[in-house]
């Protein structure tokens, strides 16, 4: 029984050690798959690993090849550079060398510019000037300064301002019948009008100081006064060898005179004239406009005009008679048709129908016609038109098209029908359907009374075409400085 017992009991422990060895092995089997899986893992990492040092490997060559290419590419940028640099420095050298080579060349034509203009004066103080006439070209020159002095101020004035053109004046003004002529769409108040507008009321004050001869200043004392209506009554007597020596002799007599005694008077009458100019083109523009006249404005129009004074005083010394001569755009409601032979457009049209009236043309009289100034308008005499003037400088005009304006005629059919009608059913008493003529306001006659003081304001006479030339229109310091003496206006 003991031994069964030991039996039972060894079984017992060996069925123990059995169970326990079985789940030992159980353990080792979960162990040992559990090693094979992470070598396994491991294994997938470092091939990975592999792969992707593989991959850097050949981003890197490829990363050192293009490092090696942009060194190469910078270093042949930077010795094209420094050949530029070089060719940069060898042309600004060579710039500066002509720079002083041009300076040179500069400095010396300006002193033989000095030099020559210096004897022309002297070789013309010397004389009476009687016998210095000045060609076309030279006026033509003037007047194409002057219009594009013009045209560029209110350009630039329509840029930076805003301003309308006054549709309520009065109808039976001078400056409603000067537009309704020059410029017959001013009631438009288009862009283009207001230019036009302002261009042609510019123009109509600067014709007016030409034509009157207040380029030669306002006689506001009493010796320049009575120089004026000496030269007036000169230019009025026939032409003799007696006359020139008459007036020979007054500019020798009045010269010293003028210029001894009365210098700073005479050099403040051109000033008043130029200033009584830019005044009269400040009052027609804030009458018709309402632009504000700045004094930017107002030292465009002084500097478009300035420079010349000298050429447009030398207009009245020639021998031939000039005038300055405002085209119609409109005669009796029918536009003007535009001709190449008097006119010159804004943008060199070849046809069409003047639309504005701009720039006067300067005409030569060729002969010695009486005018009838009471019959004829003072603005629009002549006219560019008869057989006695020459054409030296076209006016400028803007053009429209000969089918646009056709349109614009289209438009007013009814009102010119009915306008027929009224006149059928009651007509007109004689002198009614004349025309009324704008005679040109005088260019602010208060205060050229004013200036001129005691005296009576200067007239403006219509003047036979003659041989006199009155000096004056040079440079007075340079002639006082070779003569000890000037010339008087």
């Amino acid at each position: 029984r003991d031994l069964l017992q030991e039996n039972e009991r060894l079984k017992r422990v060996l069925r123990k050690c059995q169970e326990d060895g079985i789940l030992e092995y159980n353990s080792l089997v979960d162990e040992y798959n559990e090693a094979v899986d992470l070598y396994g893992t491991a294994k997938k990492k470092i091939r990975k690993l592999r792969e992707k040092n593989e991959d850097l490997k050949g981003k890197n060559e490829n990363l050192q090849d293009e490092v090696a290419d942009l060194e190469q590419e910078r270093d042949g940028q930077m010795i094209r550079a420094k050949e530029k640099t070089q060719k940069i420095r060898d042309m600004v050298k060579e710039r500066n060398d002509l720079q002083e080579k041009l300076a040179q060349v500069v400095e010396k034509t300006g002193e033989s510019r000095v030099s020559l203009d210096y004897e022309v004066k002297q070789s013309i103080a010397a004389s009476t000037r009687l016998d210095k006439q000045l060609g076309d070209e030279t006026f033509r020159k003037v007047m194409d300064q002057i219009y594009e002095r013009f045209r560029e101020c209110f350009l630039m004035v329509r840029r930076k301002q805003e301003f309308d053109v006054r549709s309520m004046l009065s109808s039976d003004g001078y400056l409603t019948r000067f537009l309704s002529k020059r410029v017959p769409s001013w009631r438009d108040n288009t862009s283009d009008d207001k230019l036009h507008v302002c261009i042609s009321l510019v123009s109509r004050a600067f014709t007016q100081f030409v034509n009157n001869q207040f380029v030669f200043g306002l006689p506001n004392k009493d010796p320049i006064q009575a120089a004026w209506w000496a030269w007036i009554t000169f230019a009025e007597n026939t032409q003799t060898p007696k006359a020139q020596q008459d007036v020979k002799r007054w500019l020798a007599l009045t010269s010293t005179v003028l210029t001894t005694n009365y210098r700073e008077s005479m050099l403040q009458a051109r000033a008043d004239s130029l200033e009584l100019l830019l005044d009269n083109m400040k009052e027609h523009l804030e009458t018709v406009t309402t632009l504000d006249f700045t004094d930017a404005i107002r030292r465009r129009l002084s500097d478009a005009i300035a420079p010349h004074l000298t050429t447009l005083r030398m207009l009245h010394y020639q021998e031939w008679n000039y005038k300055l001569d405002m085209m119609d755009a409109s005669r009796k409601g029918s536009p003007v048709q535009f001709s190449r032979a008097r006119m010159e457009g804004m943008f060199w049209e070849e046809t069409g129908f003047v639309k504005a009236s701009l720039f006067p043309q300067l005409c030569r009289i060729e002969e010695d016609v009486e005018v009838d100034e009471t019959e004829e308008d003072e603005e629009d005499a002549g006219d560019g038109q008869d057989d006695r003037y020459t054409v030296i400088c076209k006016a400028r005009v803007a053009v429209v098209d000969a089918w646009e304006e056709d349109m614009e005629d289209a438009e007013d059919i009814d009102v010119e029908v009915k306008t027929g009608l009224e006149s059928m059913e009651s007509p007109e008493r004689p002198g009614e359907d004349a025309p009324e003529k704008d005679s040109g306001e005088p260019m602010d006659v208060d205060r050229m009374s004013g200036l001129v003081g005691e005296g009576e304001a200067p007239r403006t006479p219509g003047r036979e075409h003659s041989a006199i030339v009155i000096p004056d229109s040079l440079d007075r310091d340079e002639e006082e400085l070779a003569y000890g003496k000037g010339w008087p206006h």
